[in-house]
């Protein structure tokens, strides 16, 4: 790990049932690692709950330099999320143990919750997990592992009003993870595969072996930069997915992302001065609002080799003030050559639920840089037909 590595914990609803999380940034690429614990118990309404959890983490769970109003897992280049997530198998607990002593996992997660809520789009979305090829990781009998299916496993449960009803083995312990678009490719899973050696729990532990790709560029002080690239966004809109146009007010954009911004750690001081001066200037922010008829002008003092590995996180908000969704625009995929307009479109989530796409315009180009002190600046323009007019409208610099 590097001297430039970043950690801060983050914790949400931390009781019997949460989550604790921990970024890492790595160079210029950043991690977030979430265990959670969540709702427990069979029965189809603690399902429910059990996806409202996953939705409270995604939207909730601010860790490190996260910015507040946006999903977490779109702030990091890489996200993993593990733990007891409690989802059950919908099956005959006999057909469950028959398959288990004939290694037919498969068969069993074809009724498996969590993959049947992933695969329908409710929770999740982009996340992925590696193939499983052990039995059930609950509920074990403590300090036992060998035997059939029925000696190893608790296949009963007593309730509080004295009534006994079956237990079914089930994979309540995963390892899942996911990357933005562009950087998928560089995290691989080797292995995946349960600790049926660890007997001190009815809970046996599941481990992966990730490998992931990490590439360090010659980043130089961006006050060295002769010229500063401007990113144009235009003609913004959102499909939701039924195929109608989704009535928008504007966007909150978040740029550049947390550990890809050359000034993170000055914004962080800027905030604590803020506040222990209870100044009632905001601090400068990467944090920008523009309407749904603008052009958007970003300009960013940066090589131009590092601008294109950049994020855009744009936040759509509905005319009550709500939001409608978040989209993330890879720099990568879009900027091939400079001056010219792309049409690009990505997915729309909203906590981990795919609702939309995200479709426009998106070019950009380099000139001379004039203001040594200026990093990043921000720039509204009302459109009327090919041109636009009230070049200044908002601007926002973070300057040294």
């Amino acid at each position: 790990v590097s001297t430039q590595s970043t950690w801060d914990l983050g914790v949400t609803r931390a009781s019997n049932k949460g989550c604790v999380g921990i970024p890492i940034r790595l160079y210029d690429t950043g991690l977030a690692f979430v265990s959670c614990h969540l709702t427990s118990d069979s029965s189809s309404c603690k399902k429910i709950s059990r996806n409202k959890d996953i939705a409270d983490i995604l939207q909730n769970l601010q860790m490190g330099h996260d910015f507040v109003g946006f999903d977490f897992p779109d702030q990091h280049h890489h996200t993993f999320i593990m733990g007891d997530l409690n989802y059950r198998i919908n099956m005959n607990l006999e057909d469950v143990l028959e398959n288990i002593d004939h290694k037919r996992y498969n068969n069993i997660l074809q009724n498996d919750e969590l993959m049947k809520e992933m695969s329908d789009g409710r929770i999740l979305s982009g996340f992925q997990e590696h193939r499983i090829t052990f039995p059930p990781t609950y509920k074990w009998k403590k300090s036992l592992s060998d035997g059939d299916a029925s000696s190893r496993y608790v296949t009963s449960t007593t309730a509080t009003d004295g009534k006994t009803a079956e237990r079914v083995p089930s994979y309540t312990d995963r390892i899942l993870w996911r990357s933005l678009p562009d950087v998928a490719e560089r995290l691989r899973c080797s292995s995946y595969d349960i600790c049926e050696q660890v007997s001190c729990s009815d809970h046996k532990p599941v481990r992966a072996a990730l490998k992931l790709r990490i590439e360090r560029k010659q980043r130089l002080h961006y006050t060295l930069a002769k010229s500063v690239y401007v990113i144009n966004l235009m003609g913004l809109q959102v499909v939701s997915l039924d195929g109608t146009e989704m009535r928008v007010q504007g966007f909150d954009l978040l740029f550049p992302l947390p550990s890809e911004d050359a000034l993170q750690g000055m914004h962080k001081l800027l905030e604590l001065d803020s506040a222990l001066n209870q100044s009632n200037e905001p601090p400068s922010s990467n944090i920008h609002h523009f309407s749904s008829d603008s052009l958007l002008e970003i300009q960013c003092r940066e090589h131009w080799s590092i601008i294109s590995t950049f994020h855009i996180l744009l936040k759509v908000v509905l005319p009550n003030g709500n939001c409608g969704g978040q989209a993330i625009i890879p720099l990568r995929f879009y900027l091939k050559t400079e001056s010219t307009s792309t049409h690009f479109f990505q997915e729309v989530h909203r906590a981990g639920t795919k609702v939309g796409q995200l479709l426009g315009h998106i070019r950009a180009y380099s000139k001379p840089c004039n203001n040594v002190n200026t990093y990043c600046t921000f720039t509204n323009s009302s459109i009327v037909g090919t041109g636009f007019e009230n070049i200044q409208s908002l601007t926002r610099t973070s300057t040294v």
